[in-house]
């Protein structure tokens, strides 16, 4: 009998360690498209643009994920939305950290590095779209605020201030999402040494347009427009 017990005690120990061991097994993402023009992606709240090319390698780097259920570390690094819409007509969200990720709400770690390869790749396409800001050869720049008219002038050590600041941070091509983010804020005017000029425009959102492209502006360039025009 008690031979009988132990053996029974074992083989529940047996089945439960087998079933955690398929609830934990590593598993692959698949993705329910018909075609790739319905996946789109986004990181910071802007849009990535991917040629159809890059739409398939993608699928195929996302759909070899391998997540590793109920283990969950800490988010950290960029992170990517991916939205596609499966032929059901559900919309989709994937979000992938280099250590996370979210398939419609439910949380994974990623097994291996599986995810970063997805990251890495993305990073890529991302970086390609920088922008510097390179307005150095300015001699001087007039600011003007639109809502009340006034204008200030960057000359100097003033100057060096605004134009350091606007190419401090690689700039990204800016993503609106209401008619309103695209009102001129401030209109610079600028000077060159060679005696050329240019005109850029900083919109609500923020952004700048520079190059005829919407990028974002650094937020210390913009300090330093407000506290010369806004007060």
């Amino acid at each position: 009998m008690h031979k009988t017990k132990k053996a029974a005690f074992l083989s529940l120990i047996i089945l439960i360690i087998i079933i955690a061991a398929l609830l934990l097994r590593p598993r692959h993402i698949k993705l329910d498209l018909s075609d790739n023009s319905n996946i789109s992606i986004v990181r910071e709240g802007n849009e990535i643009s991917l040629s159809s090319d890059e739409k398939s390698q993608l699928i195929d780097i996302v759909e070899n994920i391998t997540v590793m259920p109920w283990l969950f570390a800490p988010a950290s690094g960029w992170t990517y939305r991916i939205l596609y819409t499966s032929t059901d007509n559900r919309t989709n969200s994937i979000i992938v950290l280099d250590n996370k990720v979210t398939i419609n709400r439910m949380s994974y770690h990623p097994f291996g590095k599986s995810a970063s390869l997805v990251t890495d790749f993305l990073d890529t396409i991302y970086n390609r779209s920088l922008v510097t800001i390179n307005i150095d050869n300015a001699d001087s720049i007039t600011v003007i605020n639109k809502s009340n008219g006034k204008t200030g002038v960057f000359e100097g050590a003033r100057l060096k201030d605004l134009t350091d600041a606007l190419a401090f941070t690689p700039s990204h091509p800016v993503t609106f999402h209401d008619d309103n983010d695209s009102s001129v804020q401030y209109v610079l005017n600028i000077q060159y040494k060679d005696g050329s000029s240019e005109e850029l425009s900083i919109v609500k959102c923020p952004a700048i347009l520079y190059k005829n492209q919407y990028l974002s502006v650094d937020l210390y360039a913009l300090e330093l427009i407000q506290e010369e025009v806004d007060n």
